[in-house]
């Protein structure tokens, strides 16, 4: 009898390691990543705020177009070394087309203000970020 309850309860170990391995963890919201992004920058932490960009990302804002995650993270260090914090609000998600209005702030001074924010989050990674205006039709 002893022996039954042993192989019984190998067979429902494997049974839940083999049904645990079968599904993967879903990426975070769209929102939240938007959020975490925005977050990592205003920390200062660069390495943490790339790690949500995808490798083909186009970045457009006032300082020009970013293409590609090099261009892209040459930019978000010469945000974070600016001192530049973002402060979204009312973030709406629309199968992965994040949109919210925004205040910028430079050394605690805001700079600037909209409500036409967009970052579009695609497999867990930004794909675009930038104002509603300048999505490529691509993205839309």
């Amino acid at each position: 009898m002893k022996k039954y309850v042993v192989v019984l309860g190998a067979i429902f170990v494997l049974l839940l390691a083999a049904c645990g391995g079968a599904t993967q963890a879903e990426p975070a919201a769209p929102t939240a990543i938007v959020q975490d992004f925005y977050q990592a920058i205003a920390d200062g932490e660069l390495e943490t705020a790339m790690s949500y960009v995808a490798d083909d990302a186009l970045f457009i804002n006032p300082t020009g177009t970013y293409t590609g995650k090099a261009e892209v993270r040459e930019n978000i260090s010469a945000l974070i070394e600016g001192g530049l914090v973002f402060e979204l609000r009312n973030l709406v998600n629309d199968d992965g087309k994040v949109t919210y209005g925004y205040a910028l702030y430079i050394d605690g001074e805001n700079v600037e203000e909209g409500d036409n924010g967009v970052t579009i989050v695609k497999d867990g990674k930004v794909v675009f970020d930038g104002l509603e205006e300048g999505i490529p039709a691509a993205l839309r």
